[in-house]
């Protein structure tokens, strides 16, 4: 497993970090985004390739919360509201980030992130 810090977002009150999650031996365009509050808690995953979980093919998602047992419901991405799906990769991210609520006009992505 590949797993690349994307952002460490330190405002005064929170802080947020994002990882690039890269795994798979046999499948090496597994991708995930992960967004993590404080020191290590897992807020949500974004799977873009993979397995599927509960029968809910990817892309999906796993919000940690008690309305989705705590990320074990994987959602498919296609039911957000206003998340473009693709599997591009910066696009992806920036998607991301977009749907987490971060501001992007000053963070600049460039490739190649790995």
């Amino acid at each position: 497993m590949k797993c690349v810090q994307i952002l460490d977002l330190n405002p005064e009150k929170e802080k947020f970090r994002i990882l690039q999650n890269r795994k798979g031996h046999h499948n090496k365009r597994n991708l995930s985004y992960l967004m993590f509050y404080g020191s290590n808690d897992l807020i949500i995953r974004i799977d873009l390739n993979g397995q599927a979980h509960n029968g809910v093919k990817t892309p999906h998602v796993h919000i940690n919360n008690e309305e989705y047992n705590f990320g074990k419901v994987a959602i498919p991405l296609s039911k957000l509201k206003s998340y473009n799906v693709t599997e591009d990769i910066i696009e992806s991210l920036s998607e991301f980030l977009k749907y987490n609520q971060f501001d992007l006009t000053s963070i600049k992505i460039d490739e190649p992130l790995l």
